[in-house]
């Protein structure tokens, strides 16, 4: 059984403790009582690994890591918590001893509040609903979509504490009768933000309450409380975050404060009945808005769009007017991951093809849809800058859409940047026009500390990647690091690959894609470093950078064979096989087979290319191991392809 926390005990060590009981925990701010992550109903965990992740900071510039004494949020899915509240003129306490006697209440796990007030802790065979009163006058109800803050935590010095460690028993029949069931979402608040109840969307709604005008009673108190409601649930918090900041920002100045059973009541209203979607006051809601489906809602004024919808089979017609926004390699606001070991001109490449659609000028060649770049360089400021001085002084260029971010920015908890970077990418869309491509450089950066190949961690980067994403309705590209063994891809967890559109591998010059989702895919781009000189530093030295310079796409593959006239016999031998099986691939062993009879026919007739290209390199073992190590090299630079049965064919 879990002790009562020492005052040793850290809230870490009590959230692992709770965790280890089955009850699914997640960080609260310091002595406080809100979450202090986004999508906590999502996160809340009882691994043990996870809640210390969610425990730890790290600073990735000092390379340091340190615990947060953070509170503990224990969310409610799947519990009904009984909250006897004796604060003021509540007694609880008493309501229950009243129950206890009719109906009897069962001893179950159950917490002390600093307030004097007590949690219990019980199992419902469904789930029940939030709410304040309804059991009796001084009880509220903690369940689905809820929580509650666990023992361990303080508040104002003052412990939540257990003072019954028993199981957790299953709530009582006349209780979850009592509680009732969740209310149907068929008709309850719609949603247009992804991640709601993150930080800066409770800051808002906290200066909001704590400026807005007050309900008075005979002047229209109730009707002022239903828009105040509504106008906290356009932040982007949920309803029970909107109850506790309305409860304690707001209600206490109201002429006379609302009951928490009333407030309850007109919250709930809110959510259920406004206008207006969830978030849709919020800053990641303004870019435009949301499509709806064509399931309609009935609620006053006009009418609104639910979320889901279906189109009839018959009525279905294929999408002409959507665009891509670099033909045949990028997709207007997908996502895609450029990728490749170090030094390998990765950043150099992303920060080209950035800056062409920045000036709507081609890219190797392929057509660009032009618009305003917010290029985030996460890993290198100061040269990061040098690189963007390097393209505008080669390309001659006195101004383009280009912003260039160069800070560090934390896209993996829901405190961190991902609501700050979507009001950055606001303000440069009012200055700079539409905003089509966001790029983060590099993915180890915006993980801040959190770990690659943790599919919670990773899953968290996507979620505000798409969040990002969603809200701006721009392409998000991520430049990222290769594994140590580069033939399996990008590093880190596999759920990085299954959400990206495009994947673009970057390798000995070569720009090759190597996963496309909705479009035939671009040939490999060949590209060159190109030194620009900068000026002169203060020690006299000439101060350079690098600019990428794409080949037009496809010529990469003769561009290599021409520098290497084996590669060039290769491939030509590849292309007589196809075109002798009727345009069909072939095995790796008809290819060489084809490649060795060419290259004898081309000695025996004389035929300077061949000769000069096979000189020391006799018919036998020696040239089967040449053409092998060609035909794996033609297949790392992605000039050819293999199918699943083994058989080639030119990329």
């Amino acid at each position: 059984m879990m002790p009562k926390p020492q005052p040793h005990m850290t809230t870490l060590d009590a959230a692992i403790a709770l965790g280890r009981k089955g009850f699914r925990v997640f960080p609260c701010i310091e002595n406080g009582k809100m979450p202090a992550i986004g999508a906590w109903p999502q996160r809340a965990t009882t691994d043990e690994a996870e809640i210390r992740r969610m425990w730890t900071q790290h600073d990735p510039v000092l390379n340091t890591t340190t615990t947060r004494n953070y509170n503990i949020g224990v969310a409610t899915q799947g519990l009904l918590v009984l909250d006897v509240d004796n604060k003021g003129d509540k007694r609880g306490s008493h309501t229950l001893a009243e129950l206890d006697v009719m109906n009897g209440v069962p001893e179950t796990f159950t917490v002390e509040t600093p307030t004097g007030g007590l949690h219990l802790y019980y199992r419902p065979s469904d789930e029940v609903a939030n709410s304040a009163g309804r059991i009796g006058h001084g009880l509220d109800v903690r369940g689905q979509g809820g929580y509650v803050v666990g023992p361990g935590s303080t508040i104002d010095g003052k412990a939540y504490r257990v003072t019954k460690d028993v199981a957790t028993q299953d709530a009582p029949f006349w209780l979850e009768s009592e509680a009732g069931a969740p209310p149907r979402r068929d008709k309850a608040a719609r949603q247009v933000v992804d991640i709601l109840d993150m930080k800066p969307a409770v800051d808002r709604a906290t200066e909001m309450l704590t400026k807005a005008p007050v309900a008075i009673e005979g002047a229209g108190g109730d009707h002022h409380t239903f828009k105040v409601a509504c106008a906290v649930k356009d932040a982007g918090v949920s309803e029970l975050t909107a109850l506790q900041l309305m409860a304690e920002h707001w209600n206490p100045r109201c002429a006379p404060p609302w009951s928490d059973e009333q407030l309850a009541v007109k919250v709930a209203n809110a959510y259920r009945y406004g206008k207006r979607a969830v978030g849709e006051g919020s800053p990641q809601a303004d870019f435009q808005p949301v499509e709806q489906g064509s399931a309609e809602i009935p609620t006053e004024g006009p009418k609104q769009r639910s979320k889901l919808y279906w189109r009839r089979y018959s009525e279905i017609q294929p999408r002409l007017g959507e665009t891509s926004l670099v033909q045949k390699l990028l997709g207007e606001g997908a996502m895609s991951v450029v990728y490749g070991q170090s030094n390998t001109g990765k950043t150099f490449f992303a920060m080209a093809l950035a800056h062409a659609i920045a000036t709507g000028q081609p890219f190797a060649g392929l057509k660009v849809t032009q618009g305003a770049v917010v290029y985030v360089a996460a890993e290198a400021g100061v040269s990061a800058e040098n690189r963007v001085a390097a393209l505008r002084q080669a390309c001659e260029a006195r101004d383009v859409p280009f912003a260039l971010v160069p800070c560090p920015v934390d896209l993996l908890r829901g405190d961190g940047d991902t609501q700050p970077l979507m009001d950055l990418i606001r303000a440069v869309e009012a200055e700079l026009g539409k905003v089509r491509l966001v790029v983060i450089d590099t993915l180890s950066r915006a993980i801040a500390g959190g770990n690659e190949n943790d599919s919670a961690d990773m899953g968290a980067l996507v979620k505000h990647l798409d969040a990002v994403r969603n809200a701006s309705r721009a392409h998000v590209m991520v430049v990222h690091h290769a594994g140590k063994d580069q033939a399996k891809g990008a590093r880190g967890h596999s759920l990085l690959r299954a959400a990206t559109d495009t994947e673009i591998e970057i390798a000995d010059g070569v720009a090759t894609t190597t996963k496309q989702r909705d479009m035939e895919a671009s040939p490999p781009i060949g590209f060159d470093l190109r030194v620009v000189e900068l000026g002169t530093g203060p020690d006299g030295m000439t101060v350079t950078s690098c600019v990428c310079v794409p080949m037009q796409a496809g010529s990469a593959a003769e561009d290599f064979a021409d520098e290497n006239p084996r590669m060039g016999h290769l491939l030509d031998a590849l292309d007589a096989a196809v075109a002798a099986n009727g345009g069909q691939p072939v095995s790796g062993e008809t290819w060489l087979k084809a490649a060795e009879n060419a290259i004898s026919d081309g000695i025996k007739a004389g035929n300077y290319g061949f000769l000069e290209a096979w000189k020391g390199c006799p018919r036998g073992d020696s040239r089967g191991r040449q053409l092998r190590t060609l035909r794996t090299r033609a297949d790392e630079k992605g000039l050819v392809r293999k199918n699943k049965r083994g058989q080639w064919v030119r990329a």
